[in-house]
């Protein structure tokens, strides 16, 4: 059973310019005390391709904590310009919110970010190079994804040997919608603001490697290779999609997932864009 469960997330200040600090106000339970800190982090994703881009925008221990409830406003600067490849500067991207106890991530809490020009000209011809005082940041904050992870909260091996391939306890089930079953994602559209939702209960895995990604990326190129280049620009905010749901998909998933998000872009030129972009990125959680 998870000692700690995250009741809710409410996103601050938003939208606003690409330079503000990111604001969430975390409100959590502790189902009794725990002896040991709470980790935070907030990591931004500065390209679908790799990990490499990411960035952990600040972490913060909290703890010991007694049992109860507990509220704080978690902020962290914007990240690094220098460090976002140029091509994804514009467009859709994630923010994550982890939290470990002994090293071990029991939960991660994903949102889509839209960053757009506020300027009309500038979104009709936008600057070889980013200006990113003139972008603006949108959290999507009515549709956080959670991951929930089985965890060694006590500290014994044997324990976490047991807990590896344990089904969600009767509390986490409990607090999940009726559209949640353990290794699938619910769709989009039926969560309220800031509500917590989930996408699997199951142990962690890494991301998608860049092995993995370049397989995607060669797959890709091979559908759409009559299509000219224009639309592979919008393959990075499919991975980036499909990176949020890498704990429950296998590669093997990945290719008639991509096909029917290819067919989406061919068919749609509006893709791109942040409305379009929410409601279709479901496909990549079948």
């Amino acid at each position: 059973m998870a000692k700690v469960q995250v009741l809710n997330v409410a996103v601050l200040d938003n939208p606003s310019p690409f330079g503000n600090p990111f604001q969430f106000e975390i409100t959590f339970e502790c189902m009794e005390d725990l002896p040991e800190d709470l980790e935070w982090k907030i990591i931004y994703v500065g390209s679908a391709e790799s990990e490499e881009y990411d960035q952990v925008l600040d972490s913060v221990l909290v703890g010991p904590v007694p049992a109860g409830r507990h509220m704080f406003v978690f902020q962290a600067d914007a990240p690094n310009t220098g460090l976002i490849p140029e091509s994804d500067a514009v467009g859709v991207t994630v923010v994550l919110i982890t939290c470990t106890y002994r090293g071990q991530e029991f939960i991660r809490i994903g949102y889509y970010v839209n960053n757009e020009y506020t300027d009309p000209e500038l979104r009709e011809n936008p600057p070889l190079k980013p200006d990113y005082t003139q972008l603006q940041r949108n959290i999507l904050a009515s549709n956080p994804r959670v991951t929930r992870f089985h965890i060694n909260w006590e500290g014994l091996a044997d324990k976490m040997e047991d807990s590896e391939n344990v089904d969600p306890s009767p509390n986490i089930s409990g607090m999940l919608p009726p559209s949640c079953i353990p290794g699938k994602m619910p769709p989009l559209g039926l969560m309220p603001d800031n509500s917590m939702d989930c996408i699997s209960a199951q142990p962690a895995l890494p991301y998608f490697t860049v092995s993995v990604l370049d397989y995607v990326k060669k797959t890709a190129r091979g559908i759409l290779s009559h299509q000219g280049g224009a639309i592979l620009q919008q393959v990075c905010h499919v991975l980036t999609a499909l990176r949020l749901a890498s704990h429950t998909l296998m590669l093997t998933h990945l290719v008639p997932i991509l096909c029917c998000l290819f067919v989406l872009l061919s068919t749609d030129p509006s893709y791109g864009q942040c409305s379009a972009y929410q409601s279709r990125c479901s496909t990549s959680r079948l």
